[in-house]
C-alpha cells in the first residue's frame, strides 16, 4: 500500500497507519509503537501483549518431558503460563526450569495445585545479535578450555566447563523465543536463524559430553587428538567469524578446511584406541555440526 506524507510543524513528516492493521494491534490514540529503521525501509510493529500470549497447561503425569514441554511454551513465545500440577516433584521441576532458563519470566503466583509464571521484562529483538554473539563466545570458551583440562588431566576445570553449558541453553532458548515471538523485527531470515541457534545449542551439548567423558576416563586423549581438538576449535571460530561477517571466499575456504579436517578425523580414527575413538567421534560431530550451519548463514544474509 501507499501513504502520502504531510508536513506536520517545521521538519516533521507524519503519514496515517492502516486502520485494519491499528485494529489487530488493539492501538488508540497514544499507544507506543516500534518504529525501526532497517536497509531496506522502515518497520513499524504494536507493542500490545494480545490475549493470545497467555496459555493454561497441565503438566501432571508428563515426568520426564516437564522442563521440555515449558521450555517449547517459553520458546513459542507465551508472555505468561498457567502451570497444573499432580505432586512436589512436577511443582519441583516446573520451578526449576523457570528460575534457570527462562530470561525475563519470574512465578508471580503459587496455588496449592499451580503456579503462574510472567514475562517482567523483557530485551528488544535489536539485542539478538548481542544475545547470539555472547553464546558464541561461551561455547568458544568451552572449546579452548577442555583441551587444556584434559592435557592437566582436571576434573575441576571439566566440570566448570560442563556448568557453562546451561548458559548456552538458556542463551539459546531465549535467542528462539525471540524469533518465534519478533522475528520480524530481526534482521535476517527467521527459520535460517532459528536452525543455527539449534545448531550452537547441540554444540555446546557436545562439548559438555566430551568433557564429561575426560572426567570418567582421564588420558584418554593423545597429543594427535589434542591438535585435532585444537583444529576444530578454529574451525568454529571461522564459522563465529563468518556469521557477523559473511564473506563468500572465506566462505569457500571454509568448506575446504572441513575437507582436511575429515580427513584427519579418519586418520584418527584408524589410530586411536577405544577410549580415544569415542572423542574423535564427538569432535567429528562437533566439526559437521559447524560446518551445517554454513547453508542456513548464506540463507539468513544473502
Amino acid at each position: 500500500m501507499r501513504r502520502k506524507l504531510v508536513k506536520q510543524g517545521r521538519n516533521a513528516l507524519t503519514m496515517t497507519l492502516p486502520s485494519e492493521w491499528v485494529d489487530k494491534q488493539n492501538l488508540k490514540p497514544g499507544d507506543e509503537v516500534f518504529v525501526e529503521e532497517r536497509k531496506e525501509g522502515l518497520l513499524v510493529s504494536g507493542d500490545k501483549i494480545k490475549e493470545g500470549n497467555r496459555k493454561t497447561i497441565d503438566v501432571s503425569g508428563l515426568e520426564p518431558m516437564i522442563k521440555r514441554v515449558l521450555g517449547a511454551i517459553y520458546k513459542a513465545g507465551y508472555d505468561e503460563v498457567e502451570v497444573r500440577f499432580g505432586n512436589a516433584k512436577e511443582f519441583e521441576d516446573a520451578q526449576e526450569v523457570i528460575r534457570e532458563e527462562f530470561i525475563g519470566f519470574e512465578t508471580i503466583h503459587h496455588g496449592k495445585d499451580s503456579l503462574v509464571f510472567k514475562k517482567i521484562s523483557s530485551i528488544e529483538p535489536k539485542e539478538f545479535n548481542t544475545m547470539m554473539r555472547r553464546m558464541f563466545l561461551i561455547i568458544k570458551s568451552m572449546a579452548d578450555d577442555s583441551p587444556i583440562a584434559m592435557k592437566k588431566k582436571d576434573p575441576d576445570l571439566l566440570k566448570m566447563i560442563i556448568l557453562r553449558d546451561k548458559d548456552v541453553n538458556k542463551i539459546a532458548d531465549f535467542c528462539r523465543r525471540s524469533l518465534n515471538s519478533s522475528g520480524h523485527m530481526i534482521e535476517g531470515r527467521t527459520a535460517p536463524l532459528y536452525f543455527i541457534t539449534e545448531q550452537l545449542e547441540k554444540i555446546g551439548d557436545i562439548l559438555k559430553e566430551i568433557c564429561g567423558h575426560m572426567i570418567s576416563n582421564p588420558g584418554s586423549a593423545n597429543e594427535g587428538i589434542l591438535s585435532f581438538f585444537s583444529d576444530v576449535n578454529a574451525f568454529f571460530e571461522d564459522f563465529y567469524g563468518l556469521y557477523f561477517s559473511l564473506d563468500l571466499k572465506k566462505m569457500a575456504e571454509f568448506g575446504r578446511k572441513r575437507k582436511i579436517l575429515i580427513e584427519k578425523s579418519e586418520n584418527l580414527l584408524e589410530s586411536s584406541s577405544k577410549k580415544e575413538v569415542r572423542i574423535v567421534f564427538y569432535l567429528r560431530e562437533m566439526l559437521n555440526s559447524t560446518f551445517d550451519m554454513n547453508g542456513s548463514l548464506m540463507a539468513a544474509r544473502l
